[in-house]
């Protein structure tokens, strides 16, 4: 495995990278905080508008990364600059999904509580499995 393109502290991920795009990491934590939410939202619905998955640290991680991909889009390596632009794609993607999936929270807790099966967890996993759907992303990357 080649060594991967830093900027300052940030790193550009390859293919072959094993924490692609922190996809991992995203999908621990929903994998940590996404039973809590809906077991919470079972029982207080009206709650579920608070959910938030993204923390700040993050955020800005998200943006400095960004960054970082955005330099090397610059660069006179065309290996590199491939690697910026493919990096701020998945780095968009992961961000995009996790918006959506902070927006679109409630309504979704909501319609599967009104719903004829409204449980919202199953097996003691969450009935929309986020995380493992990240993980295979992730896989399939590579």
């Amino acid at each position: 495995m080649q060594p991967r393109p830093v900027i300052g502290r940030h790193w550009v991920l390859g293919a072959d990278d094993p924490e692609l795009s922190r996809l991992g990491a995203v999908a621990q934590r929903l994998d940590e905080v996404l039973p809590v939410q809906l077991a919470q939202a079972a029982h207080a619905w009206d709650q579920a508008d608070d959910f938030v998955l993204a923390s700040e640290p993050l955020r800005v991680e998200a943006a400095a990364l960004r960054s970082a991909a955005d330099r090397l889009t610059t660069s006179a390596e065309a290996a590199e600059q491939a690697a910026g632009i493919e990096t701020r794609l998945v780095i968009d993607a992961v961000a995009g999904l996790v918006a959506l999936f902070e927006r679109r929270f409630a309504g979704i807790v909501r319609l599967r509580l009104r719903s004829a099966t409204p449980e919202l967890l199953v097996d003691e996993r969450p009935f929309l499995d986020v995380g493992a759907a990240l993980r295979e992303v992730a896989r399939a990357w590579r």
